[in-house]
């Protein structure tokens, strides 16, 4: 399954209930600009930005953080990161099983 960054949920946010960006930040008590930033994808959301979602358009954090989180590891897993992890877990396993 393919996961989308989780601002493409918080603009759908915003269009449905006719928002701009810069007036959900002044609701959220943040700059235009770091709206801007986690609609554009730049910034993860955090849990201070889940709560503050949530604040304004109702549900739970931990959807948002649960969105994200499931994000990050598929990135991770594209990431040329994500074959050093798979060493280290041989290893892991190999040590394991001597």
């Amino acid at each position: 399954m393919r996961y989308e960054h989780p601002w493409i949920g918080l603009e759908m946010a915003l269009e449905t209930n006719n928002m701009t960006q810069k007036q959900f930040a002044e609701l959220i008590g943040k700059s235009p600009a770091e709206v801007n930033h986690i609609i554009a994808g730049r910034r993860a959301i955090t849990a201070d930005w889940a709560f503050r979602i949530c604040a304004v358009f109702g549900g739970e954090p931990r959807v948002w953080l649960s969105l994200q989180a499931k994000y990050d590891e598929q990135e991770y897993q594209k990431s040329d990161k994500y074959p050093q992890f798979l060493k280290i877990r041989e290893k892991v396993e190999a040590l394991a099983f001597a």
